[in-house]
């Protein structure tokens, strides 16, 4: 099997001309994707309006929202109200894909903390071509006391039920993270995954004036490293919009800093 391309994240479009917009940023050279997230939830899969109505769209609209282009991963960033209701909600997603006739979702986020090994096995057994992304959150890595042996045991009693682990101290709410913790858990987990089939990534705080600087020294040493954005590429609340021109300079400058780095 392959190992899972690379991508630089955005969660939190709601609207197509966003993505049309921000995706001609991306490099013609590039061997990363432009992941496209789309914020979903218990509430908004039975047409309630989640706390952060700006960053959710209808649930109708996402497979309007999940282009057909070469350049887009487009992921469904789901949170259950419930975590035994998941592989049930997640089946209500696909199922209005289905009916909408796009074929153009391409993975699931599942962003619930301590996510059952059972509950990813099936999910992986009913949706094969589906690439799952496990988050490790603010609360998750708090219990682990940021330990990374704790985070890389986690993640390999999971490897083969996922695609993709992102390292988010953030969980969507701008905080940045602390580069040490980062560096130091990554190097346990390349050092033990290397020649794995799991991606990995973070996310915390990254935004149009910090990705640069955040991302580089981390990409030169783990080049096949994710990201993902979301609140500090949005305007202040009650607004709370997505900033399609801080958007296109954070996919500008996290790209520029994946420059040279191949991935292994």
């Amino acid at each position: 099997m392959p190992r899972p391309t690379p991508y630089v994240g955005i969660t939190g479009f709601t609207q197509e001309s966003e993505i049309k917009e921000v995706v001609e940023c991306v490099p013609m050279d590039t061997n990363r994707w432009l992941m496209v997230g789309l914020l979903a939830n218990s509430k908004t899969l039975i047409v309630l309006q989640d706390r952060y109505p700006n960053r959710h769209p209808p649930i109708e609209r996402l497979p309007s929202l999940c282009l057909d282009d070469p350049r887009l991963f487009n992921v469904v960033h789901f949170y259950s109200e419930d975590k035994r209701n998941l592989v049930e909600e997640i089946a209500k997603i696909l199922d209005i894909f289905a009916r909408a006739d796009n074929l153009n979702l391409h993975g699931i986020q599942l962003n619930n903390s301590w996510i059952a090994q059972d509950t990813l096995f099936e999910l992986k057994g009913n949706y094969p071509e589906l690439k799952i992304i496990m988050p490790i959150t603010r609360g998750m890595l708090d219990k682990m006391n940021y330990e990374p042996s704790m985070v890389k045991d986690y993640v390999l009693g999971r490897r083969d039920l996922i695609d993709y682990c992102l390292i988010d101290p953030s969980e969507g709410a701008g905080r940045t993270f602390n580069p040490a913790h980062m560096a130091s858990i990554f190097e346990e987990l390349y050092e033990s995954f290397h020649l794995s089939d799991i991606g990995f990534g973070f996310a915390g705080g990254l935004s149009a004036s910090n990705a640069y600087r955040i991302i580089r020294p981390l990409a030169l040493r783990y080049s096949r490293l994710s990201c993902d954005a979301e609140s500090a590429l949005r305007s202040p609340p009650p607004e709370d919009k997505l900033s399609t021109s801080m958007a296109e300079i954070y996919v500008q400058e996290a790209f520029a800093a994946n420059v040279a780095v191949t991935p292994a």
